[in-house]
């Protein structure tokens, strides 16, 4: 017996039986911390749609609430993500109803923009009608060691004898490694601080990079997102570092080690040599029993294809990513932001993403 398909909001349901779904289908180590982070923080403004068919959750729709920069004015704009529909219901438009009741359900909250990261770009292009935007991401990583360090090892599951003995192994193999050096950029010497400086500081600073760059969209590291999605992340801890020269911001970074590989997820600086500078900086102070080096972003923007320049300057392998295809729509009725929707005007890094890795 066919069951009928139901649509429910996340809040109509029991947490713990969608945290269930979410942990076999979707995210294998999805918790009630995360869930509340994602789903519960910016109530009432998120949408998490979900279809059920009895008593069975059968698809699972997300749009989180994330304001933009866009011509200098704050839009907002919705995070496409949790896109989920069981295998057993394809073919019967299940998905695209509740993709576009959930495009629905963020109009009516003020949002303007949807966008965000997939592999399947058919989907969103044929059924969805977004603009995608195919390969404009990369990633690139800078190895610097070839040799899990001893804490990584120990993290690792199985045998504890086999783990010891791999501690020592790759301990010896590090100590005759060759290192890569990372010069100092001769004539700057910044301060740097910790203390994040007020948002409107930060605010400030990044429209000079958008007006260096031409750059029409950036995210808006406002004081409730940078407390969201840095400041109380649950599964990543984020190091934030600004760098002055006498009282003018120069430059920040934000970045998070995890599995022994460091993740730039916010590289910003005025020139290529400030850029080489700070990631100088990060990677001699943090870069002890760290494997690799790892920065996300959109490689057709100006200002990231100097980022990934720099990693190459490095010897880092910068690679196309075969996950992130940017899609986008417009969701206005007047189409108010059609003249916005190209990408290579769109400053994307780390920071764009849910932020479990990145």
């Amino acid at each position: 017996m066919e069951h009928m398909v139901t649509e429910h909001n996340h809040t109509e349901l029991k947490m713990g039986d969608t945290i269930l779904f979410l942990r076999e289908f979707v995210r294998p180590f999805f918790t009630p911390a995360i869930y509340n982070w994602e789903f519960e923080h910016f109530q009432p403004d998120v949408v998490f749609k979900l279809l059920k068919s009895g008593d069975k959750i059968i698809a699972t729709q997300a749009m989180l609430p994330v304001t933009l920069r866009i011509q200098n004015l704050a839009v907002s704009t919705a995070k496409s993500e949790t896109s989920f529909l069981s295998k057993d219901f394809r073919g019967k438009s299940h998905f695209e109803d509740v993709y576009f009741s959930a495009i629905d359900a963020s109009k009516t909250k003020g949002c303007k923009i949807i966008w965000g990261f997939t592999p399947a770009v058919k989907v969103w292009k044929a059924k969805l009608k977004f603009d995608v935007v195919s390969a404009n991401i990369s990633e690139a990583t800078i190895q610097l060691s070839k040799y899990p360090s001893a804490s990584y090892v120990r993290s690792l599951p199985g045998n504890k004898v086999l783990n010891i003995s791999k501690q020592v192994a790759f301990t010896l193999a590090k100590m005759v490694e060759k290192k890569t050096r990372f010069e100092n950029v001769k004539g700057l010497n910044f301060e740097v601080v910790t203390q994040v400086p007020a948002m409107d500081v930060i605010g400030n600073f990044q429209k000079k990079i958008a007006s260096a760059y031409n750059i029409s969209a950036y995210l808006d590291l406002n004081k409730d997102y940078f407390d969201w999605r840095i400041n109380n992340n649950p599964v990543l801890k984020y190091n934030k570092l600004f760098f002055y020269s006498g009282s003018e911001l120069m430059g920040f970074v934000i970045f998070s080690i995890k599995n022994d590989r460091l993740s730039v997820a916010d590289l910003s600086a005025l020139n290529k040599d400030g850029a080489r500078y700070m990631l100088n900086f990060v990677i001699s102070k943090y870069g002890k029993g760290i494997r690799s080096v790892y920065y996300f972003g959109n490689d057709d923007c100006l200002y990231n294809t100097g980022i990934f320049e720099l990693f190459s300057a490095y010897g880092g392998k910068v690679i196309k990513s075969d996950w992130a295809n940017t899609v986008i729509k417009d969701v206005t009725d007047t189409k108010e932001f059609a003249n916005e929707m190209d990408c290579s005007r769109w400053l994307i890094n780390g920071l764009w993403t849910e932020g479990f890795s990145i």
